[in-house]
């Protein structure tokens, strides 16, 4: 018996053709769209843990309408990260989170509506879009292949992913440890898939001096902390590296105390984006490095790295994969670009995993009452997907 290589079976599956799935998922989109509706009008801020609840309750409840089966409960601190999975083994994860930047009342003032072809609400481009797009890409493998035929694949949804997923990062690892391929369901841009995004640091620079009275002679019986911190806005500016693709930007500060008093406590938050975990840690350790530069004056930092990047080398064997979907589909040529904002899918390349993500919703304004997609994105985008990780699937 001759057995195929990866890229032999990979090749014998580059004639692929499927125009009734396209037809499929858009005969499903008016239900896709009630069910983001449903959805994005469910508030679930990052920071408020009954409405992640209320939100989680939902998804597995329409989760296990449309895969038939329950998620798996990751809890941790409060929270529900949710987790479906076929066969035992990990080996395809789909990614995505359901929380929001948007706080609890922005669903009164900004509630879900189709105008055209475009839909706008809390969420519906940063994620909630992609969530539903996930659901339907399993739905559609479901009922195409059988569930014994999605042998290791995962769609895994977690709620603090817009705070750097500090309480599913362990679940993630523990995923990344089999899982061969990550296809994550970020927004879209343009219709752009994404293969390479930046990693994440923020950084709180705390400035400690001496308080005085503002009517004496500061300049011996104060330390102005305000001086100091400015003064170091300068030093961290000049670690960025625009060659390198490396951003350091000061984002928020604060100090004083009385309007009379020299400001004894002064601090700013730091965000630096890198491309490569090598960027990465020069920029760590140049920022802990941080001298006072004003007689007296002391410097504490806290915070650090929390993202790593996901490099294009992770991606492009993927998209190389999506291209020829996108083709055979009658998409025609798909486009990749690099962005600025981390994922969960960098974690997942951080420990090996092949890594690709912008398979969800097209559309803007993120993080604002804005946010739209176009509504004919998500069936599209769904087949794009499914054709993906069909491929995916067959490969040994």
């Amino acid at each position: 018996m001759t057995v195929m290589s990866e890229k032999e079976v990979l090749a014998s599956r580059m004639g692929f053709a499927n125009p009734e799935l396209v037809n499929r998922l858009e005969a499903r989109l008016p239900q896709m769209l009630e069910e983001l509706a449903a959805l994005s009008d469910l508030e679930s801020p990052t920071n408020s843990l009954d409405a992640l609840g209320t939100c989680a309750r939902y998804l597995e409840t329409l989760g296990t309408t449309l895969l038939g089966k329950r998620p798996q409960r990751l809890q941790s601190e409060g929270r529900n990260h949710l987790l479906w999975q076929f066969g035992e083994t990990p080996r395809i994860v789909l990614v995505g989170h359901y929380d929001t930047v948007h706080p609890l009342g922005t669903v009164l003032r900004f509630p879900f509506s189709i105008d055209g072809d475009v839909a706008r609400g809390p969420g519906v481009c940063d994620m909630k879009g992609g969530v539903i797009i996930a659901m339907h890409v399993v739905r559609e493998l479901l009922e195409s292949r059988g569930p014994e035929a999605l042998d290791g694949l995962c769609l895994f949804l977690n709620c603090d992913e817009e705070i750097g997923s500090p309480t599913s990062k362990a679940f993630i690892w523990e995923l990344a440890k089999t899982t061969k391929y990550a296809v994550g369901f970020e927004n879209a841009i343009d219709w752009r898939i994404k293969t390479e995004r930046r990693g994440t640091s923020h950084y709180n620079i705390i400035v400690k001096g001496r308080s005085a009275h503002a009517g004496d002679a500061a300049s011996v019986n104060g330390i102005n902390a305000i001086h100091e911190l400015c003064a170091q806005v300068a030093v961290v500016d000049a670690i960025a590296d625009a060659e390198a693709g490396t951003c350091i930007t000061p984002t928020t500060a604060a100090a004083g105390t009385t309007t009379n008093t020299v400001p004894e406590d002064a601090s700013m938050w730091v965000d630096v984006r890198a491309r490569t975990k090598a960027e990465q840690q020069r920029v760590d350790r140049e920022i802990r490095l941080l001298k006072p530069l004003v007689t007296a004056a002391t410097i504490k930092v806290a915070g650090g790295i929390e993202q790593p990047p996901m490099p294009d080398t992770s991606s492009l064997r993927l998209f190389e994969i999506a291209a020829e979907v996108s083709k055979e589909l009658g998409f025609g040529e798909l486009f990749r670009m690099a962005v600025g904002g981390a994922a969960d899918t960098c974690r997942f390349a951080d420990a090996g995993t092949e890594a690709i993500d912008g398979f969800g919703a097209v559309g803007g304004g993120d993080h604002s009452d804005r946010e739209w997609i176009y509504t004919g994105s998500l069936s599209r985008q769904a087949a794009l997907a499914a054709g993906l990780v069909e491929k995916l699937l067959s490969l040994p």
